[in-house]
């Protein structure tokens, strides 16, 4: 177990501290595999596997929620008018800036 534990520390090891985008999900990803490692080897008596097995649902509950949320977001297009609605705040406070006090006009603007 104590070898099976640190091969598993050494491969998520490898990729947290690598420079790949996705090296800080390694991180979570190993906190959730030692918490679930712990909470099903603990000294919780014989409702240990149960809890384990509740956890692990959660944890799957909580992936199909984050995938539903996202899909109905990216559905939605909602992405495409913040960042239109960005543009437009921009432009307009940018335009507001040409009258507040120590603003430089040039010949062209």
């Amino acid at each position: 177990m104590v070898s099976g534990v640190f091969l598993l520390a050494l491969l998520f090891g490898r990729e947290i501290f690598s420079r790949k985008p996705t090296a800080p999900l390694y991180g979570t990803a190993f906190t959730t595999v030692l918490i679930l490692i712990g909470t099903g080897t603990g000294a919780f008596g014989d409702e240990a596997s149960s809890k384990f097995v509740t956890r692990i649902a959660q944890i799957l509950l909580a992936v199909c929620y984050l995938v539903a949320a996202l899909s109905l977001l990216q559905n939605l297009k909602l992405r495409e008018r913040w960042l239109n609605t960005g543009r437009h705040i921009a432009r307009w406070l940018n335009w507001l800036s040409r009258y507040l006090p120590g603003h430089r006009v040039d010949a062209a603007g």
